[in-house]
């Protein structure tokens, strides 16, 4: 019984210790990586503002990203503020803005949150109907 447990204690250690291997380059994104906290708050204070919470091994951040990048680049949403936060590499950044979990969408007005969208179950029409409504 005690190799039993040796074994699932070594499981989970090696399990824990392997590399999640990146589905995607997200510095080649239109929508600029943030890792400085001041910054981002200070671009975020007036206007709307779109941050993406993601990690590069994640499918579906991988799926998300580029519905973003085609809302960006839309000339109506010139004025929006896009950034996009690495989870991993950014837990301060990710502790103030309560995320938990990736992929999260959180959508600011004024530097004051209006909407967040959680995991993969929202479509790129639901964002863009928000963003305008915010504008």
């Amino acid at each position: 019984m005690k190799s039993v447990y040796l074994f699932i204690i070594s499981l989970f250690i090696l399990l824990g210790s392997c590399k999640k291997e990146p589905l995607f380059d997200p510095s080649k994104s239109i929508i600029p990586d943030k890792d400085n906290f001041d910054e981002l708050e200070r671009a975020t204070q007036s206007g709307v503002s779109l941050i993406f919470f993601y990690n590069s091994w994640d499918k579906n951040s991988f799926d998300i990203l580029p519905k973003l990048e085609s809302i960006a680049i839309k000339a109506e949403f010139d004025s929006v503020y896009f950034a996009k936060v690495d989870f991993d590499n950014n837990q301060n950044i990710a502790r103030y803005y309560v995320v938990r979990g990736f992929p999260v969408i959180i959508l600011l007005k004024d530097g004051v949150e209006r909407t967040r969208y959680e995991s993969k179950d929202h479509s790129q029409e639901r964002i863009e109907k928000r963003l305008r409504e915010l504008l």
